[in-house]
């Protein structure tokens, strides 16, 4: 693959296996690890427990915040995104979604509106997050709140990373945007989901390929088939 340059928008001790399995499949393949965002917790206080009784978490950073806030999970139903988000919580969720966006999981979520319609939700995320899950499911079930408790921030080590790359991976919008401050070169896109497409889109990427599912897997044979295929077209 002559020595193509990825970089990889996460911190290297976050997909030692994904690096692992490019490592295998082309070990001319010059990869970095960059995290380009930060969380930061925000300075808000948790509703009491008795006014919802159910709980949606889009992210493994909004149940890392939820729960370091001393937030609980018993006795609540757990609906989640994502396998990943799903492991992070102290119990088992009632739902998981496999849309991996959350366009997706409120389309899921209506297929249920009969168990949903007397639920109160607390849903905390991003305050970067869009407000699409509310927008669809308040109408339709007993309460909603959606609770800003973490934001994101470009991190540090983008103030001095060598970001020319022909491959990029990106795991969020907010990852997205922070390369975009930093850095004018848009190189070909390896996107975890619709999301961070559309923010790719709105900033400027013209090539862009997204994986059919938010997962390691899903990206090592986006990432494959994308290397390959650019090996045959140089041959």
């Amino acid at each position: 693959m002559n020595g193509r340059r990825l970089v990889i928008g996460r911190s290297a001790e976050q997909v030692t296996g994904l690096v692992a399995a490019l490592q295998r499949l082309d070990p001319q393949l010059r990869i970095q690890c960059i995290p380009l965002i930060t969380t930061l917790p925000l300075d808000v206080p948790l509703p009491k427990p008795d006014t919802y009784d159910t709980l949606l978490f889009t992210s493994q950073n909004a149940v890392r915040f939820f729960l370091e806030k001393g937030g609980k999970t018993e006795g609540k139903r757990l609906l989640a995104i994502g396998e990943a988000t799903a492991r992070a919580l102290p119990a088992p969720c009632h739902f998981i979604s496999g849309a991996g966006h959350a366009d997706g999981m409120a389309d899921e979520l209506l297929s249920l509106v009969d168990d949903l319609r007397d639920c109160r939700i607390l849903y905390p995320t991003s305050a970067l997050s869009e407000r699409l899950l509310e927008k669809r499911l308040a109408p339709v079930v007993a309460s909603f709140l959606t609770l800003p408790i973490y934001t994101s921030a470009p991190h540090p080590a983008l103030s001095t990373a060598d970001l020319s790359a022909d491959y990029a991976l990106y795991y969020s919008p907010s990852g997205v945007s922070a390369w975009a401050k930093k850095n004018a070169d848009r190189p070909t896109a390896i996107s975890i989901g619709p999301s961070t497409t559309s923010r790719l889109k709105k900033l400027g990427w013209t090539h862009i390929i997204e994986a059919n599912a938010p997962t390691e897997e899903a990206l090592y044979k986006t990432l494959k088939e994308q290397l390959i295929s650019c090996t045959q077209k140089s041959e």
